[in-house]
């Protein structure tokens, strides 16, 4: 049995935005989990303004963040919620100016101007903003929204489907996933700012699970960063996938998905089958919403997968021994020894359990507290044989179990219009054992 627990993760994240900075704060101190909104205010001159009061209100939650703008009129607020619509008001002496429909993005800020005295009110959309230095950028990489993902197919329900859109991402015959043509050891994988690698590097699909550790219907926004060097990025060399989760908001939304799939009849072509046939089972849910309005709301996942995958007799095709011949030796086992040697005609088994709960909390206008859960529980079977005349029993399968737990805490914080914090702690395990599919124990 393999163990691992991870170190205990507890972060003071404080940022000086000084606004008289010449330099973009967010590329310094990069966002993993929330979002930024920076802009400028001035006169109908064109002159900045300075001691604007700015109001930034998103629009399912009523979650609100309040600063103000400078002496060059620029305002900044990091820690919001991903996606959005939001509202962002700026008033000063009784004139205002109000933008709506603004969203923000994993990996990217939303950057705007103001106009005072013009007495209009304005409705514009901004996504992004290229950064204002070049010299802190952290390499080429792609984002995508959750309607990106609701509308992106992915038979497998997995993000690599989703992150090989981008040009430097490939995911080969096997599964495996490559930045760059780098190994999938050397991908880091990121799950609301923390970190979800396959810790032993032993596994091709680059998760500490057999499938994807969350349900692709908790996802909100998925950023593919290649060749990055962002301190907060660590434990990767070729690039790193980092996932959002959806949170929850005033209005209930969900999603439910049962699949069933059988690739083949037990005569197809009109000739019985030698095997098992190969399916798969899913069950999904997941919701979201208001637990207290404009305070505390919840974002809750549960996905269930079952799938059986028939493996080929060779022996059987080849003539080399026939089914009788089989049964013979597997009920001699039986009554000479009492040992039994199991099942040729049983398919390779997969099952993989996942639970997320996220729970969201406005504790003032300027605080707001995430706490989430992740569990993931499944085992897939693996059958081994290196000549094509062999004939594997069920009684010499094994099963890779893997179990994957993670609590997270986190706590951003507005103290004034120069001074945020952002406080996490997070504690994983991961834990991986081999255990026989038949009664005999696998010596040690």
């Amino acid at each position: 049995m393999k163990y691992t627990k991870s170190f205990i993760k507890l972060s003071l994240l404080i940022a000086f935005t000084f606004i008289t900075f010449s330099i973009n704060s967010s590329e310094v101190l990069a966002e993993q989990t929330t979002g930024i909104i920076r802009g400028s205010v001035t006169d109908e001159s064109g002159n900045p303004v300075s001691g604007a009061s700015v109001q930034i209100t998103h629009i399912p939650s009523g979650s609100k963040s309040s600063t103000s703008s400078g002496n060059s009129g620029a305002f900044y607020s990091r820690g919001l919620r991903l996606g959005g619509p939001f509202k962002v008001t700026v008033t000063k002496s009784g004139q205002s100016s109000v933008r709506n429909n603004i969203f923000t993005r994993l990996g990217s800020e939303s950057s705007l101007s103001f106009s005072l005295g013009s007495n209009s009110v304005e409705e514009i959309v901004v996504t992004a903003k290229a950064s204002d230095f070049s010299g802190l950028g952290v390499g080429p990489g792609s984002t995508f929204n959750a309607e990106d993902i609701s509308t992106l197919p992915s038979i497998d329900r997995d993000i690599k489907d989703i992150a090989k859109l981008d040009p430097f991402v490939t995911v080969d015959n096997n599964d495996q996933l490559s930045f760059g043509g780098g190994m999938p050891r050397l991908i880091g994988f990121i799950i609301d700012g923390v970190s979800a690698n396959d810790s032993y590097g032993l596994s091709s699909n680059a998760y500490p699970t057999n499938r994807m550790p969350l349900s692709i219907d908790v996802i909100d926004q998925v950023s593919v960063k290649i060749a990055n060097f962002d301190a907060e990025l660590g434990e990767a060399s070729s690039g790193n996938i980092v996932l959002t989760t959806k949170a929850g908001t005033n209005d209930f939304h969900g999603s439910f998905t049962i699949e069933s799939s059988q690739t083949s009849g037990d005569e197809p072509f009109g000739e019985k089958a030698d095997n098992a046939d190969p399916d798969t089972e899913l069950f999904s849910i997941a919701l979201q919403g208001p637990i207290i309005k404009d305070k505390l709301f919840f974002s809750f996942g549960y996905e269930k997968y079952e799938a059986s995958d028939p493996i080929q007799m060779q022996a059987f095709q080849s003539g080399l021994v026939t089914k009788a011949e089989a049964d013979e030796v597997i009920q001699a086992a039986k009554d000479v020894i009492g040992y039994d040697a199991g099942s040729y005609n049983k398919g390779l088994e997969e099952e993989d359990e996942k639970t997320f709960l996220r729970i969201d909390a406005n504790v003032t206008d300027n605080q707001a507290l995430t706490l989430e859960y992740i569990h993931v529980d499944g085992f897939t079977e693996s059958a081994y044989w290196n000549r094509s005349f062999a004939l594997p029993l069920s009684s010499d399968w094994y099963k890779i179990n893997k179990e994957y737990e993670t609590i997270k805490f986190e706590l951003n914080s507005d103290w004034s219009d120069n001074f945020s914090t952002r406080l996490m702690y997070s504690d994983t395990d991961v834990m991986i054992s081999n255990t026989p599919v038949g009664l005999t124990p696998i010596g040690e």
